[in-house]
């Protein structure tokens, strides 16, 4: 696990949370009215997109990748694979680490529960304490800290 990287993006999070959401690695509600290929980075700086831990990562760490699939309805495609998979080689994450970090309804000891119940403005608050928990725990194999 990169956890240097890990930490770079919860904190591009905190800083940026209006570009922040667990829904999709990269989505933006006009999207398909985007002039032709970007890369995730160039979108992500679009005003209204947000992006996922795993999209955060695949922006910051993968920036000449491009976005080859813009088909309505359809998750963007990468010209280098799926999001998940990249995110995965960029910071060095088994899939079982993937699993847990990438999906909220995977987040242990009720976090995921917290994220869902959270109202907008604070769901990016709660995956950066989850990040930093994530990581201070080696992907929960350690005894984690109680949250409030």
């Amino acid at each position: 696990m990169r956890k240097g990287r890990l930490r770079f993006i919860a904190r591009k999070i905190e800083q940026s949370p209006e570009h922040f959401s667990m829904a999709y690695w990269l989505n933006n509600p006009l999207y398909y009215n985007l002039p032709g290929t970007q890369s995730p980075k160039e979108f992500l700086n679009t005003c209204g997109t947000t992006a996922c831990i795993a999209g955060w990562a695949v922006c910051i760490y993968r920036p000449k990748i491009q976005i080859i699939t813009r088909s309505p309805g359809m998750i963007p495609k990468l010209s280098q694979g799926r999001a998940y998979t990249v995110a995965c080689q960029e910071l060095d994450l088994t899939e079982s680490q993937a699993d847990i970090l990438f999906y909220a309804h995977n987040w242990p000891n009720s976090w995921g529960e917290r994220y869902y119940r959270a109202p907008s403005s604070e769901k990016a608050r709660i995956a950066v304490a989850f990040i930093r928990e994530f990581i201070r725990t080696d992907a929960f194999t350690r005894e984690p800290l109680a949250h409030s």
